[in-house]
């Protein structure tokens, strides 16, 4: 993998978490998860809608994973060439 990628990764991740669209879908999502839950008539009907929201969440989950991700990577990067940059110093 290119060392840029990362970061190609978490500016792509960043920009769908902030899409308003993105956050109007996860809402209504939520939402009528937490309906069905308040609405269920056995455990199982309320254990199948906790478990449709922690998928939910894993996916966001996985995005805020590829945004920690790239600004680790970025991070790396700016200490390689203030490493480079100090090492031609020296010379």
């Amino acid at each position: 993998m290119d060392k840029d990628e990362p970061i190609k990764r978490m500016h792509r991740a960043e920009a769908i978490l902030k899409d308003p669209l993105w956050l109007e879908a996860w809402e209504t999502y939520r939402l009528r998860v937490f309906a069905a839950i308040e609405n269920a008539k056995t455990d199982e009907g309320t254990l199948r809608g906790k478990l449709m929201l922690g998928i939910a969440n894993d996916v966001r989950a996985h995005f805020e994973a590829l945004i920690n991700t790239g600004k680790a990577a970025a991070y790396e990067i700016k200490l390689e060439e203030e490493r480079k940059k100090r090492w031609y110093e020296r010379v």
